[in-house]
């Protein structure tokens, strides 16, 4: 029988949140283990780990994977294909030769490590949350809707730089470091620098940036120490529109940096989120994503669901579905077509969302654009007939 469930990451793969929690993906967020009673590999060697492991070698579903079960069920490419397929592996019932083949079997430390260190950032993008930022954080505590007042997560405590330091074993391959926005924390930048060259060698340094803080020297010479380096930018709409959504970015700082990285030719990928804040923009997007022939990653947004692209009158989807079959020429990255095609195919259904979250999306967003003195009908006027 076919292997549906099957995901690489918790054989290879270590997260530790902004809370300092172990997952073994961005997509779970379980409590249990933390970096202050926990190490990375020790909570990669856990029996909770190895039970996981066993399970989805069987092809069981994991009721934590939820967000990849529900972006296959709206055929869309998910997190666990991703990876799956940079691994080479496809659906089959041969999953631990493969495994083996691949020396990955008998894994005693993570071959990829992704750290949350921070949460201090410059943006405070509409679809983001105050784990992930300190402006968004900050905004929530002045509106009086912030879940937790009173805990700093810009702070660096030792354990969480401690952290970036227990991962550099022989066995990494990938570190990759988030913050908030990771090129404007200095502790980042401090642990970085002083690791020796001999350590990072053989490891790809990933970094996730919003774009908008230009390199310094200190973080060039940190990407020549790696043995490559990989940088996701983060841009959800094309000018003022990025603008409007993360806020409150210049888009000249983007190109400013990008200019820099493909000068420097250090590879990047423009990552993008989609909701209904920026569906009906996107062919404007796209088109400058194709036109400069840029890697991308289009990813489709689970959470809130008030902000799900479902979540638009009628009309407009159906204004979206004509907009986006234009898109037939190949991008750099082939399942950006995937995801368009499988989109079209989305907007033709009933959405039933619509009528349960609409009222909830203008409630957000009229408190935003009000505490943001800003206006959503700048980048979507086809909206205000609907508020």
């Amino acid at each position: 029988m076919e292997n549906k469930t099957f995901c690489i990451q918790p054989f290879v793969n270590v997260t530790t949140r902004i809370q300092g929690n172990h997952n073994v993906c961005c997509n779970i967020s379980k409590k249990e283990k933390n970096i202050s009673n926990t190490t990375a590999t020790e909570f990669f060697n856990s029996e909770e780990i190895k039970n996981m492991q066993k399970s989805l070698l069987r092809g069981e579903k994991i009721k934590d994977c939820h967000t990849c079960y529900f972006m296959e069920s709206n055929n869309q490419v998910s997190h666990r294909e991703h990876y799956n397929k940079y691994y080479n592996l496809r659906n089959n019932k041969k999953y631990e030769e493969d495994l083996k083949k691949l020396k990955l079997n008998k894994l005693k430390n993570p071959l990829y490590a992704e750290i949350h260190i921070s949460n201090l950032c410059n943006l405070k993008c509409l679809t983001c949350n105050e784990r992930d930022s300190s402006k968004f954080h900050t905004e929530n505590k002045l509106l009086g809707i912030a879940e937790e007042f009173n805990i700093d997560y810009a702070k660096i405590i030792e354990n969480k730089t401690k952290a970036i330091l227990d991962v550099i074993t022989p066995d990494l391959r990938f570190l990759d470091i988030r913050g908030g926005e990771t090129m404007l924390i200095p502790e980042i930048k401090e642990v970085l620098s002083n690791l020796p060259k001999e350590k990072t060698k053989n490891i790809t340094l990933k970094i996730q940036t919003n774009g908008t803080i230009f390199p310094d020297d200190i973080w060039v010479n940190i990407f020549k120490k790696f043995k490559n380096t990989k940088v996701n930018i983060s841009v959800d709409a094309y000018g003022n529109d990025n603008h409007y959504i993360r806020y409150p970015s210049r888009w000249e700082d983007i190109c400013k940096t990008l200019d820099f990285f493909k000068e420097k030719n250090i590879k990047f990928i423009i990552n993008t989120v989609l909701s209904n804040l920026n569906l009906l923009v996107l062919p404007k997007l796209l088109d400058w994503i194709y036109s400069n022939q840029y890697l991308n990653y289009l990813y489709i947004l689970k959470d809130p669901i008030y902000y799900r692209y479902t979540n638009l009158p009628k009309e407009l989807l159906e204004k979206s579905m004509i907009d986006l079959q234009r898109f037939k020429e190949p991008f750099v990255n082939r399942d950006t077509n995937i995801t368009i095609e499988n989109l079209i195919s989305n907007l033709k259904k009933e959405h039933k969302e619509y009528d349960q979250q609409w009222q909830n999306f203008k409630k957000e967003i009229t408190m935003r654009d009000n505490a943001r003195k800003n206006s959503i009908f700048k980048i979507l006027p086809e909206l205000k007939e609907y508020f």
